[in-house]
């Protein structure tokens, strides 16, 4: 979610994961850092989904960080 406020300091992010209409076996997050670097993290549906939040790990941000998610899989293409 761009445009949020500023952070300095280490955070943990978290998703939270439908128990419907998430159809691809895993899906790749990217996980900005606030000062233009950042991270992938790919989270399988294995990984404890089905209605529940998935640690997507503890980060050091600087700026205002953002979280995405590619709509676009190799198995399928969401509407995001």
């Amino acid at each position: 979610m761009p445009g949020g406020p500023s952070w300095g300091g280490e955070a943990c992010r978290a998703l939270h994961l439908p128990d419907h209409e998430a159809d691809t076996p895993s899906a790749t997050y990217r996980i900005d850092l606030g000062d233009g670097t950042g991270v992938e993290k790919t989270i399988s549906r294995d990984t404890g989904g089905n209605n529940r939040w998935v640690s997507l790990g503890s980060y050091e941000f600087k700026g205002t960080p953002s979280v995405s998610l590619r709509s676009a899989t190799a198995d399928a293409i969401g509407d995001a």
